[in-house]
């Protein structure tokens, strides 16, 4: 497959020509770094409900615009690009002919944009551009953009755009003068929601929660708010509440260790949810709203072990028609009859070894937006058009990568030393066997609730690229493998979770796969901490440590980080980590400096708020006390993990130099 069509780029070409990089025709044997720190085009592709028209957010630079596309020829209908360092975070289409925007900035060290809490609104066609919310109220952002809306402090989200109402949606508004680190607003008080009107920004409070920090309000189509989840002061777990009309809320009657509200049907009938159970299962639940003075019982439509529930996928209407077995897999079917059932299981078919699922459609279905990827693609969109009965190829994310040169990703299995199942991926250089390969083990981030899966990932692609297999495993803590593998991370930081890391690079050790005089790690955000505490545990198995936005000095994180500027922020800490002050220093890796034996990389962006700069200096400090060598690289105007392309491709040019002087050069 040579390099696939930049049907995209043409658009932009035409709508901003200056700001468009070109894509070489071919590429050279050695991928060049910065293919791979390049950021997606898309941010996203939404139908309007008639089919008509395609919003599209894509990435020029530093800031997105948004094109509009008519359907089927794709031709350009008009565009908007915010000017004065604001950008598009969200679209959706609140009628056939009408988007509201959820307006953000690209901060440097961000790869998607962070939203303002602005709103604005524009039809198809590019008229009626009206301002709805926000600080900037009625000045002008750009020559050509108006509105009436009054300048209001706060921070606005779009809860649900009501598709079937052409002139509102609903809206939630913190409103408050005081302001999180990284700019967003923030309040004490309970959020209430609003409908809103999308010409003129007028708002009428519809619901106000029953907990301190709603996540997600749920209503039917006629914008009737039946459900909201959320969590409160005395727990980071989301509760979900339920009501018929304006009347009291109550606890839904489901079930479960943890409960995720999926959603509601557009009539307004029913409820779904994944209950974990018992530590190693997961059900997806139904429960029907009952009457006034009437009690309905949930029911199970489905229940599976730990790790074979992933995502459920809904026709519009909010009925399930099938699952995956577990993340990054592909669709099992419950209910043949939909069309897009039908669809996502004959492109699934013509797409094998690859994963399929619906991105978006048309109300009436006669429009399917399809998204595939695999290990070697990073993402294609396909249309299918009902009436033709063909699906045809719209654009890849990221047309610059060819999936003929990229390196296959396998699932493997090992056993902790406890005996606990761990799974993981392994990638392997294109062409190479997996025999005594230099190898860079690669854990995530988190460490509670997170996990790698099965697909295209720039770093360990970009690794492979340069000879390097790459291991990563689902510690521990990971999400996706059932309630009690998440809860035995919990107070694992520097224990057992590093010992499944050490178990996974002994493994493969021990399979051939890796040279044992070759092996280095590197993590970013909890994965940095995994790195170098790592490397001062086990001195002799590794022969280079990278630490990207990593945490060194678990209670001056406690401290700095966003997170506890939360409760629930603060109870995560106290859970995940340790309570005891004395207990969060044994399990820090500045703790152990001096045990460090090998070369040792730090990278960290000045602008980080999550793991700020200061444990990157407080590491450096503890390394120069002890007369440690390192090297370093920081970023001023980047944050938790670096974003702009040429901050990334300094990164993966530092990171190949300092691996091949380590483990050599691949070969």
């Amino acid at each position: 497959m040579g390099m696939r069509a930049r049907f995209l780029a043409v658009l932009l070409l035409c709508f901003s020509a200056p700001l468009v990089a070109q894509v070489p025709p071919s590429l050279p044997s050695q991928i060049p770094a910065n293919y791979f720190a390049k950021s997606p085009t898309y941010e996203a592709v939404r139908v309007s409900p008639d089919g008509r028209y395609l919003a599209v957010t894509a990435r020029v630079g530093a800031e997105y615009s948004l094109l509009v596309l008519s359907l089927p020829d794709k031709k350009l209908v008009s565009g908007m690009h915010f000017a004065n360092f604001s950008t598009v975070g969200e679209v959706e289409w609140t009628s056939n002919e009408r988007m509201i925007i959820a307006m953000g900035y690209l901060r440097p060290g961000q790869e998607t944009a962070s939203l303002s809490g602005e709103l604005f609104a524009m039809n198809a066609d590019g008229s009626g551009k009206d301002y709805l919310f926000g600080i900037q109220g009625e000045r002008v952002i750009g020559s050509r953009l108006s509105g009436g809306a009054q300048a209001e402090h706060g921070f606005a989200e779009l809860e649900d755009p009501l598709p079937e109402d052409d002139d509102h949606a609903l809206v939630t508004i913190v409103n408050s003068t005081q302001r999180t680190a990284d700019g967003r607003y923030y309040s004490r008080n309970f959020t209430p929601l609003y409908r809103m009107n999308v010409h003129t920004g007028k708002r009428t409070e519809v619901a106000t929660p029953p907990m301190r920090t709603p996540q997600r309000y749920f209503a039917d189509a006629k914008g009737q708010v039946r459900m909201v989840a959320g969590v409160g002061d005395d727990s980071y777990l989301s509760k979900t509440y339920w009501r018929t009309g304006e009347g009291a809320w109550q606890l839904v009657p489901v079930q479960g260790d943890t409960l995720k509200t999926l959603r509601i049907t557009r009539d307004g009938r029913r409820a779904y949810f994944l209950a974990a159970r018992g530590g190693n299962q997961q059900c997806l639940v139904e429960w029907e709203f009952p009457a006034a003075d009437a009690k309905t019982e949930p029911r199970d439509l489905l229940c599976r072990s730990a790790g074979e529930l992933g995502t459920v996928y809904f026709t519009y209407e909010g009925r399930p028609y099938g699952y995956a077995a577990g993340p990054a897999a592909a669709m099992i079917l419950i209910d043949q009859a939909p069309l897009e059932a039908r669809v996502t299981a004959s492109l699934q078919n013509q797409f094998p070894d690859q994963i399929v699922y619906l991105a978006d459609s048309s109300h009436d279905h006669r429009k399917l937006l399809f998204f595939v990827y695999s290990d070697r693609n990073s993402g294609e969109y396909y249309l299918y058009d009902a009436a033709s009965g063909e699906a045809s190829f719209f654009d890849a994310t990221q047309n610059w990568i060819d999936p003929e040169l990229m390196a296959s990703v396998r699932r493997v299995q090992y056993k902790a030393r406890d005996g606990l199942d761990i799974h993981g991926y392994l990638t392997l250089p294109k062409g190479r066997e997996a025999k005594n390969l230099p190898m860079v083990v690669l854990p995530h981030g988190g460490p509670i609730g997170v996990r790698d899966t099965w697909g295209w990932e720039a770093a360990p692609q970009f690794l492979a690229s340069r000879g390097y297999a790459v291991l990563q495993m689902n510690y521990r803590g990971s999400s996706g493998y059932g309630k009690a593998f998440e809860d035995a991370g919990y107070g694992q930081w520097g224990g057992k979770i590093i010992d499944d890391i050490t178990d996974g690079t002994r493994w493969a050790i021990a399979q051939g796969i890796a040279d044992a005089k070759r092996v280095c790690i590197f993590g970013a955000s909890y994965g940095g901490y995994a790195a170098v505490m790592s490397a001062v545990r086990e001195p002799d198995l590794y022969r280079c440590a990278v630490g990207f936005s990593g945490a060194y000095d678990l209670n001056l994180l406690v401290k700095d980080s966003d997170v506890s500027g939360r409760s629930s922020g603060r109870l995560f800490w106290e859970d995940s980590m340790a309570k005891a002050p004395e207990e969060r220093a044994k399990q820090s890796p500045i703790s152990y400096v001096q045990n460090l034996k090998i070369p040792l990389l730090i990278v960290h962006g000045e602008r980080d708020i999550r793991t700020p700069f200061s444990q990157a200096k407080a590491l450096r400090k503890a390394l120069d006390g002890a007369g440690k060598s390192y090297e370093w690289l920081s970023e001023a105007e980047e944050g938790h993990g670096f974003a702009n392309e040429e901050a990334v491709t300094r990164f993966y040019q530092k990171l190949e130099a300092f691996l091949g002087k380590s483990i050599g050069a691949a070969r």
